[in-house]
């Protein structure tokens, strides 16, 4: 039996953890997942004593991962150290640092056990797929080629993973689901594109569906064994397959009939499927709106969704007694002012329940971050400032006209959407410099949709600020 250790500042459920951790124990192997600062870390690795720490990140979690590495290592500690998630999937040679001992590419469930089985047996890790790791001071590349097909075949998420901890043992607001892995769709700004090319597997078997049996019976365990108040089911797109979707609407309703919340395309939704949604308990959907500007969404972001389609799509949900949260960026590459205040009035005349406004991020190797590089947008030096907290909600890495003052609004559109009627108001004071009364009335704004979108009460909300607050200093 082998031990991984992961490690984590984040207080908050992620399935790709639960994934592998499910999977490895089902192999007889044992996972751990320690959150907090690095004096808990090294209390945690002093007592299970782990073959493997691993890390799961995003961009913007790599400086966490960077530093808490180094000073692992320069504490003493011997214990390799494996990063994966989706920046180790487009940026494996993060294996070039010193503190970085192996990366995974793609899909981990099965890499990861092979892994800990050769590493329980003492055992070479050169055939091991999707690993990248050292051997004698060189990196050995073994190939990409695993994601799994049959996602039916994997357990189900190990929840039990983060319940060492109180915090996520009261008050189980939501379970967060996934019953499909892959996106059809195309957006420039969206890694989902160059994952495609990496999987190596044809268009076609790229999007994968669980079985909706498959999902049921991993939805009545929760229900039974956490009592979540609702299901959070985080597939970027939800409704993809029309017959699946009836499908699963109609065993939810007999089987689960609890509220869940789902996303959704204006393009790919009809009025029959919204009621169909409601029917088995769908009380939330989101989507995205992105930009409010048409030639923005069309040939900026490559999402082929017309205004009438929003506003049709927003009308359906209203008749049929669903709330809906948008998604909306700013900040994008060639973005005028006047575009970014169509996304502010596009959104007062949907009238949503709840909207999330972000900061648009150039992650490397997508589209559209490709295509800001061409146009001199950014520059290349520009990407390393992607893990400061900074440039990832208050300040663009962009250098275009404007920029300053649609990342102003940006931070003000709670206001400049609730109060309509201060519009010159909201236009005038995004002239002025970027400054600290801006970003607490945009972090403010960002805690209240949260707490909407989570449907959490103030005191959880005021614990998830407290618990995280360190993340965004």
């Amino acid at each position: 039996m082998a031990t991984l250790l992961f490690l984590d500042e984040l207080w908050y459920e992620k399935l790709g953890p639960m994934y592998i951790s499910a999977a490895i124990k089902a192999h007889g192997h044992k996972c751990i997942i320690s959150i907090g600062r690095f004096d808990d870390f090294r209390r945690d690795i002093e007592v299970f004593r782990p073959d493997l720490i691993g890390f799961s990140a995003m961009t913007m979690e790599m400086n966490f991962v960077r530093k808490t590495s180094s000073r692992l290592k320069r504490s003493g500690i011997k214990t390799p150290i494996i990063v994966g998630g989706i920046h180790a999937t487009f940026f494996p040679e993060i294996i070039e640092d010193e503190n970085i001992d192996l990366v995974c590419v793609g899909e981990a469930e099965t890499s990861m056990t092979i892994l800990l089985d050769k590493i329980d047996k003492k055992e070479s890790f050169w055939d091991v797929p999707n690993i990248w790791f050292k051997e004698n001071g060189k990196i050995v590349k073994n190939q990409i080629n695993y994601f799994e097909q049959n996602l039916d075949n994997l357990p189900f998420p190990d929840r039990e993973l983060y319940r060492r901890y109180k915090y996520f043992r009261k008050n189980i607001y939501f379970a967060p689901v996934m019953t499909k892995r892959g996106c059809p769709f195309e957006c420039s700004y969206c890694f989902n594109v160059s994952l495609k090319e990496i999987s190596n597997w044809p268009k076609k078997h790229y999007v994968r569906y669980r079985s909706v049996d498959n999902v049921i019976a991993e939805l009545e365990i929760i229900k039974k064994k956490y009592h979540p108040k609702y299901f959070l089911f985080q597939d970027g797109t939800f409704v993809i397959n029309d017959e699946w979707t009836f499908d699963f609407c109609r065993k939810y309703k007999e089987k689960i009939s609890i509220p869940f919340t789902c996303h959704i395309r204006p393009e790919r939704i009809s009025e029959n499927l919204i009621i169909a949604l409601k029917t088995a308990g769908c009380d939330l959907v989101k989507f995205g709106i992105e930009s409010g500007s048409q030639r923005i969404r069309s040939d900026i972001l490559n999402r082929k969704v017309k205004d009438d389609q929003i506003i049709r799509m927003a009308n359906w949900l209203r008749k049929n007694g669903i709330k809906f949260y948008t998604f909306n960026m700013m900040g994008l590459p060639t973005e005028t002012f006047v575009e970014a205040w169509r996304t502010i009035e596009l959104n007062r005349k949907i009238k949503p329940y709840a909207y999330a406004f972000d900061l648009y991020i150039p992650y490397p190797k997508t589209k559209l971050a490709n295509f800001s590089l061409e146009k001199k947008i950014i520059k290349e030096e520009d990407f390393n400032k992607l893990h400061l907290p900074k440039y990832n909600m208050y300040q663009s890495i962009l250098r275009q006209a404007e920029i300053d003052r649609v990342v102003n609004l940006l931070k003000l559109y709670w206001p400049s959407i609730k109060f309509s009627f201060l519009s010159n108001f909201w236009k005038e004071i995004t002239k002025l410099p970027p400054n600290f009364l801006f970003d607490f009335i945009y972090n403010f704004s960002i805690a209240w949709q949260h707490r909407k979108d989570c449907r959490l009460s103030i005191f959880r909300l005021i614990a998830v600020i407290i618990k995280n607050f360190k993340i965004f200093k």
